[in-house]
């Protein structure tokens, strides 16, 4: 048997895409796994965290509770300003580290965000044509085998390295710059296919599990030219362009029938759609300045609202002309600090966590500088935030952009890690993109959401579709059910092998038929 359970994940590919053209006999691989298997929509924590989405999945543990909200780059309690995660500050054990430990075989490509495996009983590729590679391109247990990989299929068309500007964001919104991506992302899926069959073919399997991230990157990039109801939809766009993602969508279908050949009659197959896409939402870009007018920077309110005020060549030319002490104590003044956390006036700073808001009080006993004390200030300060975030409306609109706003210690209370932010925003879709709020404390903020050093016009909805089929699975609709933390002890119950304890999910019940049930739109 090529593989007893094999897992294959798409990050970013919309599930609503993937149904329809299935449907339209775009995707017969997929259709054919939905027809003879089961379809379960899953819970996560995308709404508040949503860049930990994989690190959940595959080491089957809350990130929140481990110290996790973003990869490659976050906040560490104790330290004044976000840097690059290091690999051996997050528990990054794997669903595949449990299996061969076990006595599993296993392999593992490409899996998002994995950490090493350098004991594993098997096979793992790090980060070859991932859409992040923060801890780098490697393969386990034996470093060496990753020549062999290069020669045989070389790097990925799309080099995922902003150092060498070949990631899917270093475009300039060409139509040259959209063929060039689009030619990369179609012999990416193809190769990765290849690649993953080799790997497939070289030994029976116990566990086998990859991902593609193709529909990730294209998802960002394309979404305007598919979506003509976007503010940046070209109508004149060549038809190559305005159909990238529905072409990216079908190379990856064509890849994952390759692999399903390969993978044996007597598999059972998962199939991931972790979270999906849509037109991009915003807001999230909003609140540092929100939070200076509100007086949560360091300085004075009225010369962060002049700072504010003030076009972006005024602020470029001030920042060139003062120097030195002069330029940081403006700086400080006007709550524009490169490094806020630093200044004991700064009160809360936000937090890069998009697509969703997040905050951080600077908190006495906790951050090096605190400003605000715990308990009775703490609970204040969280009180006067979430009045005044529900106040922002959008200006287009005069809608609420905030959809739920959420407190860490709410949710996870005493398991929260003190690197956790401490306020959590979604913003209302319906509205996107958000660019532009008012409230009458605040005033008017505005930044776009979309500009050349981010040009994505596409990001992720909290949809996690898993399709199971498989010996023993029976056919059912979609039903709501589970969480993506279920998916790990799911695939080590697939095989035999017995959940940790510090497992945070449970295995999913696949056996007997589930009521249908659409997940909530």
């Amino acid at each position: 048997m090529p593989a007893r359970a094999i897992l294959v994940g798409f990050p970013g590919m919309e599930a609503s895409l993937v149904d329809r053209w299935a449907a339209e006999g775009t995707m017969p691989a997929f259709a054919e796994v939905a027809r003879r298997g089961r379809s379960l929509h899953l819970a996560n924590r995308q709404d508040h965290l949503p860049d930990v989405l994989w690190p959940e999945i595959f080491t089957g543990r809350q990130g929140a509770t481990l110290g996790w909200y973003r990869l490659p780059e976050q906040l560490f309690s104790g330290e004044t300003r976000p840097r690059r995660v290091r690999p051996e500050e997050i528990d990054l054990t794997a669903v595949w580290d449990h299996a061969g430990r076990a006595g599993r075989v296993v392999a593992a490509l490409d899996m998002p965000y994995a950490g090493a495996s350098p004991d594993v009983n098997g096979f793992v590729l790090r980060a070859w044509g991932n859409h992040d590679k923060p801890f780098g391109v490697a393969t386990d247990p034996d470093p060496a085998a990753l020549e062999d990989i290069l020669a045989r299929f070389g790097e990925h068309p799309v080099g995922h390295s902003h150092a060498e500007g070949t990631r899917c964001d270093d475009q300039d919104d060409t139509v040259e710059s959209y063929r060039h991506l689009r030619a990369g992302l179609l012999a990416g899926a193809e190769t990765k296919g290849r690649l993953f069959r080799h790997v497939l073919d070289e030994r029976d399997w116990d566990l086998f599990v990859g991902s593609f991230e193709e529909a990730h990157c294209a998802g960002h990039q394309y979404w305007h030219h598919h979506d003509a109801s976007a503010p940046w939809h070209d109508p004149t766009a060549p038809d190559d362009v305005k159909g990238a993602l529905r072409d990216v969508y079908s190379r990856l279908d064509e890849s994952l029938g390759h692999i399903l050949e390969g993978a044996g009659d007597d598999a059972t197959v998962f199939l991931l759609l972790s979270h999906g896409m849509q037109l991009t939402v915003g807001g999230w870009q909003l609140l540092g300045e929100v939070l200076v007018r509100l007086g949560y920077g360091s300085g004075s309110t009225a010369a962060g609202r002049v700072r504010g005020r003030l076009p972006a060549p005024v602020k470029a030319a001030l920042r060139t002309a003062l120097r030195g002490r002069a330029r940081s104590n403006l700086q400080r003044l006007a709550g524009s600090l490169p490094d806020p956390l630093a200044s004991p006036e700064t009160r809360a700073i936000s937090l890069m966590n998009s697509p969703c808001g997040a905050i951080r009080l600077n908190v006495k006993g906790r951050d090096p500088f605190g400003a605000i004390a715990p308990g009775a200030e703490y609970d204040a300060a969280c009180d006067e935030l979430e009045y005044e975030l529900n106040q922002l409306t959008d200006t287009k609109t005069g809608q609420p952009i905030g959809k739920n706003l959420v407190r860490t210690l709410d949710v996870y209370g005493g398991r929260a890690h003190p690197n956790m932010p401490d306020v959590l925003l979604e913003f209302d879709p319906e509205l996107a993109p958000i660019e532009s709020a008012y409230s009458p404390r605040v005033g008017t903020v505005s930044a776009p959401v979309r500009h050349p050093a981010l040009p994505r016009s596409g990001d992720h909805t909290d949809t996690s579709r898993l399709v199971c089929a498989g010996p023993g699975i029976e056919p059912s609709p979609l039903a709501s059910a589970g969480d993506i933390l279920d998916v790990a002890p799911t695939l080590l119950e697939t095989i035999e092998v017995a959940s940790p304890e510090t497992f945070d999910g449970k295995p999913l019940a696949l056996g007997a038929p589930l009521p249908s049930a659409q997940p909530a739109a």
